[in-house]
């Protein structure tokens, strides 16, 4: 391991900006100095329960203060921390548990303030996070990522953003994904303020962002989707210079909508092996919904053989990370991103690329939103089927939409099925559960 090691970022934050708020949530606030005391001290009660450099603590638990204390008190006796999800069912959060071989498992609301432990530097190449990651297709993986993936991660993220000194994030992103602890990562190393909402509500967020208070926030588009739904057809306040938007496919009629109102979009493309932001695009005029902009200052993008997107950097685990993503690189160095490699399914011996034909069904009249899937056929083995949200009340059948399509996808890709349903079914961070909609798909068809 390098013997090169960094500072506690919050250690950091609280000697330059001492009396500055780090975190106003609904159970109250703290200072830079008050959070670093407390950690300290709540750090000394994790020692005595077997929380060491090296071995993994397991926080359950729903966004608030005193999850953010818990946060970095793990992070602060060297531990490794590894958020749980606190809506999963209680078999999965055992499962999970088990998996991680935690040597200590914790709720926020249990800690006690003990003698302040000293601080620890992290070093760069040590474990810092376990998180779990299911993907779109359900299958659970244990990310872990370093101090040097989430260090250069944040300064990525800084150069690009920029970073002002009245800086305030808005965090309504859950603390168990890559997206909402990267938001803490940057807030402690910038010293910057966070307003933490514990659950997601698209009217509250919506009143935060009119405030004037937040100038920076990360959603995801099904978030920004609602919150636009929850307010008025008013721009929003000049203070609110930057919105991360990524997590999942951002349709262009959502990022139309929201540059009428002068919403400062960077469109994002990243994932949790990587620390969140890969590449980040601040201008989002002409979005066609495959530019995902300039990779950040430390990470490089190119494609392999197969047409996949490898990242390097030290932000990719062991420096270099070929994802389960498609695109390209253009010659002028913005990344395009495709969809995902490993959803492209074979019919009757050509392949078939989901994205592109979701892309297709999106430029659809009667579309509002569409999933594409790999159904069991007897004749071709499989087909490719539509999950759609109608905009409007037309619901054209299936051979109508074939036939309205044909310019854009061969025949091969048009949609053998279709199933018209009210949403396309999210987890909590908008990403598309295809296992569900799968279930869904069916259901429908049966009734």
């Amino acid at each position: 391991m390098s013997a090169l090691s960094v500072p506690h970022p919050l250690a950091s934050a609280a000697l330059s900006s001492p009396d500055r708020v780090a975190i106003e949530a609904d159970d109250g606030q703290r200072s830079f100095r008050q959070l670093r005391e407390v950690v300290a001290e709540k750090a000394g009660w994790l020692l005595e329960r077997g929380a060491k450099p090296g071995r993994v603590v397991a926080l359950v638990g729903e966004p608030s203060l005193e999850w953010v204390e818990a946060f970095f008190a793990i992070t602060w006796t060297g531990a490794i921390a590894a958020p749980i999800d606190p809506r999963a069912p209680r078999t999965a959060q055992d499962e999970l548990i088990a998996r991680l071989e935690a040597a200590v498992v914790v709720a926020p609301g249990e800690l006690e303030r003990r003698t302040a432990v000293p601080e620890r530097f992290w070093p760069l190449e040590e474990t810092r996070l376990i998180l779990s990651t299911s993907g779109s297709s359900g299958a659970p993986a244990l990310v872990r990522l370093t101090t040097a993936q989430l260090i250069f991660s944040a300064f990525g993220s800084a150069l690009r953003l920029g970073h002002h000194r009245d800086d305030r994030w808005l965090l309504c992103l859950p603390l168990h994904h890559v997206g909402g602890l990267s938001i803490l990562i940057r807030a402690s190393l910038g010293a910057t303020p966070v307003t933490l909402h514990g659950r997601y509500s698209a009217r509250r967020a919506a009143e935060a962002l009119d405030s004037g208070a937040i100038t920076l926030v990360s959603l995801v588009p099904a978030m920004l989707s609602s919150i636009l739904d929850a307010r008025g057809a008013t721009p929003f306040p000049p203070r609110l210079r930057a919105i991360l938007l990524g997590g999942d496919r951002a349709p262009p009629e959502l990022v139309e909508r929201a540059s009428a109102l002068s919403m400062p979009l960077a469109l994002t493309w990243g994932m949790t092996e990587t620390a969140s932001q890969v590449a980040t695009l601040l201008d989002a005029a002409g979005f066609q919904g495959t530019e995902a902009g300039p990779p950040l200052a430390f990470a490089r993008v190119s494609t392999d053989a197969e047409g996949g997107l490898v990242v390097e950097g030290p932000i990719a685990p062991g420096g270099r990370l070929e994802t389960r993503d498609r695109g390209r690189v253009r010659p002028d160095g913005q990344v395009e991103v495709h969809g995902r490699r490993d959803l492209v399914f074979i019919t009757g011996g050509e392949n078939v690329d989901p994205a592109a034909v979701e892309r297709a069904l999106l430029t659809h009249a009667s579309v509002e939103d569409a999933l594409v899937l790999a159904l069991s056929d007897p004749r071709l083995g499989t087909v490719p089927a539509a999950l759609l949200v109608a905009r409007g009340g037309d619901r054209p059948t299936a051979e109508d939409l074939a036939r309205d399509l044909a310019p854009l996808i061969p025949r091969h890709e048009r949609p053998r099925r279709i199933a018209w349903v009210e949403a396309i079914p999210r987890s909590a961070t908008g990403k598309i559960s295809r296992d569900a909609a799968r279930r869904l798909f069916l259901e429908e068809e049966r009734s």
